[in-house]
């Protein structure tokens, strides 16, 4: 934010999306999901709410150059 002289940055709502589409396919291919698993993981609509299905390294690799495309980005005045 400092090198590019920004007050702010926001997640683009349809980054925003496609990012919970992801977790949510992920889960859908971990136990948690199961019919009939009973878990704390899953809220009272079913879904799976943990922070993140993936391994940290692969997790890492995912965030650890941000696309700023994927952000709003408002100027300083």
């Amino acid at each position: 934010m400092l090198e590019r002289d920004l007050a702010a940055i926001d997640v683009r709502p349809d980054a925003h999306d496609n990012y919970v589409r992801k977790v949510d396919a992920e889960h859908e291919q971990m136990i948690w999901t199961h019919p009939g698993m009973t878990t704390y993981y899953r809220n009272s609509q079913g879904r799976v709410f943990s922070a993140m299905p993936w391994r940290f390294v692969d997790y890492w690799q995912m965030t650890h150059d941000a696309d700023m495309n994927d952000y709003r980005l408002t100027q300083s005045s």
